[in-house]
């Protein structure tokens, strides 16, 4: 069993087996990003991207990414695990680790060393940098959004993850700008502020 895949789980989180045997498809495993999870439920954005990867087929090697703040139970990687299985997927390697696009890539190129095919399920908003993320980690990736996603245009909720899209594909081309980025997320997203003091952490 791969050391990612045995990262560190909550105490009271439910442990399911991680590692199932990988299979061979054209676009390779599905890697479904992280996203918000509440005390066990997965949050609308990453129910949606869920539903997205179970209409590709339960069959399906599927790779859930994520992992959890200070003080919460459970994992993103988890959550999604769970809500794969029950729903009927048997292929599913859970990586409870990652907070960003790039540490869950990461997480995942080192769970899978000699796998160059992925495909990426995450929001619409969020694809081209997820896809270019994958790129710079040496993966050939397929997106596959989220119709589901709850987030549309023009809501404001809609503008800030645009803002924020934009600015993390800015800090991919300009050196040292994803600290101002934070900084401006912080007023933008004060909900987030506990992510944030996370990743200064790292």
């Amino acid at each position: 069993m791969s050391s990612a895949a045995t990262a560190a789980r909550p105490t009271r989180e439910k442990v399911m087996p991680l590692d199932y045997p990988l299979m061979e498809h054209e676009l390779g495993p599905i890697v479904i990003l992280g996203a918000a999870q509440y005390d066990g439920r997965p949050s609308k954005v990453l129910q949606a991207r869920l539903n997205a990867a179970l209409a590709l087929g339960t069959d399906r090697h599927f790779v859930t990414t994520g992992s959890n703040l200070p003080g919460d139970r459970f994992t993103e990687a988890g959550v999604a695990a769970r809500y794969l299985e029950v729903r009927g997927a048997t292929h599913i390697t859970a990586l409870r680790e990652g907070h960003t696009t790039g540490e869950e890539l990461d997480a995942v190129k080192r769970a899978f060393p000699d796998i160059k095919d992925i495909t990426l399920v995450t929001d619409p908003y969020h694809a081209p940098r997820a896809w270019l993320i994958a790129r710079r980690h040496g993966f050939r990736a397929t997106t596959v959004t989220a119709k589901d996603c709850p987030i549309h245009f023009p809501q404001a909720s809609w503008f800030r993850c645009v803002i924020h899209e934009v600015g993390g594909i800015l800090a991919l081309v300009i050196p040292g700008l994803t600290p101002a980025l934070h900084r401006l997320e912080r007023i933008m997203r004060p909900n987030w502020s506990a992510r944030h003091d996370q990743l200064e952490r790292e």
